[in-house]
């Protein structure tokens, strides 16, 4: 009978425990919450320690199980995992580096994750209790502790004033002081920093701020150098987000995975650039549950170096190497080469400037291939006639300069054919013989050749202050597709020759002077500047010693909109801004006016 009794009562007690234990979660770890369910909070998201160390504590409040990833050696804590609510230990051991160092510990239950900031500060540095802020866009007021007894200063630089504000004075009791960071209204993210200094030391506060729900990645640019190297990058967001590497770039680029489920530094082994060329990435990093995402550039160039040819072998050294692009600058000089013909139209690309300056020289005949200069093309010297060999050539993305200032240097030069593919340069154009007494370009007659050039970056500018250079060249014709400049518009003392210049034909077709400044200075043969009819609109207008030009009716309504100064002098007729405006713009000439001067 006892027995019965006993088994009763045990079968009772199994019942009533069964019976009782309807609660999931922590009481029941078999049946996990339901993830819309999971609670996550942490009691603080930032410690941090002094330089010597020590232990500190941060309490989970949770109802299921949890996880916490680490990925330094210095910061330990005395749980990895657990369920439910927990007081969790962390100890940093003592520092003796000259930096201060930091770390994330990762709390992840269900799909919620949160974030502790371990920051320690180095050996005898200034204590401030936190040292980064990452605040949201609706910006918000933050406080920072000082270590008691220190004597310090406080800057707020002056481009960050405006939204980074001191909102409390120092109080010698707590060492605290206070700041409000003001919303941002911009698109993008952006950084600020507070300066403190004090007992020879000196510590940064930084300020992170984006746009509600967007990403921030501390740096999202890196220029890696041609052997290759491994990046880290910093990003700080609570989102689940997936890395991104595109195709064309995954043989060269690849993500170091790490041990934690989430992480906010991403490694990435970049491999050396063994090609002719420079070579760009944009990883995209992504919220797997909306749009938000942010970019990643990778720019890795190519080595540079100057390539100079001066004699054939040299030459045909080049062509041996076999390279179609270079990355650097050809520099062809020297008193021996005069054609180019043993590189035998290998070359395709300069990723860099291609300097002529061999007095020899009298064909371009082994480039024919050569397609893009992304710097300049600079002219010095040479007895070519053209540009014949450059056919190939479709933009310069510097400057095209012919700069004749030694004597008798470029005389041979006719024309520009030989370029009749350029459509671009992206800097300046200029045809320049700065010396008085020099012989120099005394044959070029016309731009013809750059029918195609439709734009140009920088400044429009013929300078010859002497009596011979481009004493040939009677007007602009061959730049008739020439619509925009981006510059400036400058003819400065073209010759003292009465045939030099006697027109702008050619430019009817400009219209825009980007630079909005047209500057003519001592044209003697000058007689009519309609071909400017389209300019649209210039600021400032100078036309000095053209006695020939009588007729400035052309500029009529450019003036009537001008906000700058209107100023002719030396020439025919001398109106001012008014007597344009009032239909006084021209003139006739005297029938016998035979001044060149």
């Amino acid at each position: 009978m006892k027995r019965l009794l006993s088994l009763l009562m045990a079968l009772s007690l199994t019942l009533f425990i069964r019976c009782g234990s309807d609660d999931k979660g922590i009481d029941n770890p078999d049946e996990p919450v339901n993830p819309e369910d999971v609670t996550l909070e942490i009691s603080t998201t930032d410690l941090l320690f002094e330089a010597q160390g020590g232990e500190k504590e941060f309490t989970i409040t949770c109802n299921t199980g949890w996880t916490i990833t680490n990925e330094s050696a210095w910061c330990t804590t005395n749980a990895t995992s657990g369920n439910g609510n927990r007081t969790v230990t962390v100890t940093a051991s003592a520092s003796s580096e000259t930096a201060d160092r930091n770390t994330n510990l990762t709390v992840k239950a269900g799909g919620k994750t949160q974030i502790v900031t371990v920051t320690q500060k180095h050996a005898n540095a200034l204590i401030l209790s936190k040292n980064k802020f990452d605040l949201p866009q609706e910006g918000g007021d933050i406080t920072i502790e000082i270590k008691a007894g220190i004597e310090y200063q406080t800057d707020i630089p002056e481009e960050f004033r405006s939204w980074i504000r001191r909102t409390t004075t120092r109080a010698a009791e707590s060492q605290s002081i206070s700041f409000t960071i003001e919303a941002n209204e911009e698109a993008d993210k952006r950084t600020g920093y507070i300066l403190f200094s004090g007992n020879a030391q000196k510590d940064t506060v930084f300020i992170y701020q984006a746009p509600k729900n967007q990403l921030v990645l501390t740096e999202d640019t890196y220029t890696i150098p041609t052997e290759g190297a491994e990046i880290t990058v910093e990003l700080k967001t609570n989102i689940d987000y997936d890395v991104q590497i595109p195709g064309d770039a995954a043989s060269w680029v690849s993500l170091i995975t790490t041990r934690a489920l989430r992480t906010d530094r991403l490694t990435f082994r970049i491999e050396a650039n063994t090609g002719d060329a420079d070579r760009s990435a944009k990883i995209a990093v992504k919220d797997k549950n909306s749009t938000l995402s942010d970019t990643i550039t990778i720019l890795q160039p190519i080595e540079r170096a100057d390539i100079i040819w001066e004699t054939e072998q040299d030459l045909l050294d080049f062509k041996a190497a076999g390279h179609t692009r270079i990355q650097g600058n050809i520099i062809v000089r020297g008193e021996e080469l005069k054609t180019l013909q043993k590189l035998d139209n290998l070359l395709t690309e300069i990723n860099g400037s291609l300097t002529l300056e061999c007095s020899s020289l009298t064909s371009l005949d082994g480039l024919y291939n050569l397609a893009k200069i992304t710097e300049n093309l600079l002219i010095t010297n040479g007895s070519m006639v053209s540009f014949e060999g450059l056919n190939s050539l479709k933009s310069i993305g510097g400057d095209f300069e012919i700069d004749a200032s030694s004597s008798y240097s470029l005389t041979a030069l006719e024309s520009f054919e030989g370029l009749e593919n350029l459509q671009a340069i992206g800097g300046n154009f200029k045809v320049t013989t700065i010396s008085y007494s020099s012989y120099s370009l005394t044959s070029l007659a016309s731009f013809k050749g750059l029918g195609n050039l439709k734009s140009i970056g920088g400044d429009f500018e013929i300078n010859a202050k002497n009596n011979n250079s481009l004493k040939a060249l009677e007007s602009f014709e061959g730049l008739e597709n020439l619509q925009a400049i981006g510059g400036n518009f400058k003819v400065t003392t073209i010759s003292y020759s009465s045939t030099s210049l006697a027109s702008f034909k050619g430019l009817n077709s400009l219209k825009s002077i980007g630079g909005k400044n047209l500057v003519i200075d001592h044209c003697p043969a000058l007689s009519n500047i309609d071909d400017l009819k389209n300019v649209e609109a210039l600021d400032e207008i100078s036309i000095t010693g053209c006695p020939k030009l009588y007729d400035f009716c052309i500029l009529k309504n450019v003036v009537q909109n001008m906000s700058g100064t209107f100023y002719v002098n030396g020439n025919g007729y001398n109106p001012t801004k008014k007597q344009l405006l009032d239909g006084a713009c021209s003139q006739t000439p005297p029938a016998d006016n035979d001044n060149d001067n």
